[in-house]
């Protein structure tokens, strides 16, 4: 006598697929779940630190330094400023072209590198987050001041808008 298998109703749940009907799936609904995980990150804010490195006859020879300050998205941050022109020449301003700078506080991290210009005013992009930042992105301008009342160099972020 040949056994029959028992069939049973089920139900499976829908809730976050996507339903490719006719072959024809909707794209805009996975990139709308993609763009909602990234978050448009604002860094406006302001930076100080002094560079420590070697004192020379043309100006002080750093390779990084550290800053420390707020910006809107991660409140307090310490960063590590990484410069490609390591060369300070006295009474200016480092050279932030191809820089990159990093922030960090307890959750989390984010990169930004800068572009090459010719002033003291830089576009800058996120190029990478971690921890709570993982999904950061923007860009923005990034300007280094020198104070000189308190001997250190000040830099401020503004994000764009998108």
């Amino acid at each position: 006598m040949p056994r029959t298998a028992r069939r049973t109703l089920g139900f499976e749940s829908m809730e976050g697929r996507i339903l490719l009907s006719h072959g024809i799936g909707h794209h805009h609904v996975a990139m709308h779940h993609d763009r909602a995980a990234m978050t448009h990150f604002m860094l406006n804010g302001k930076l100080v630190g002094i560079p420590f490195g070697s004192i020379g006859q043309n100006g002080i020879n750093v390779s990084s330094f550290t800053l420390t300050g707020r910006t809107k998205s991660m409140g307090k941050v310490a960063g590590s400023l990484s410069l490609t022109d390591t060369m300070i020449s006295p009474g200016r301003r480092p050279d932030l072209s191809n820089a990159t700078l990093t922030l960090d506080n307890r959750r989390g991290s984010v990169q930004i590198k800068m572009a090459a210009s010719p002033g003291n005013r830089y576009v800058f992009i996120v190029t990478e987050g971690s921890g709570a930042y993982s999904s950061a992105y923007g860009s923005g301008i990034a300007a280094i001041l020198y104070n000189s009342r308190m001997h250190e160099y000040q830099l401020g972020l503004r994000s764009s808008k998108y």
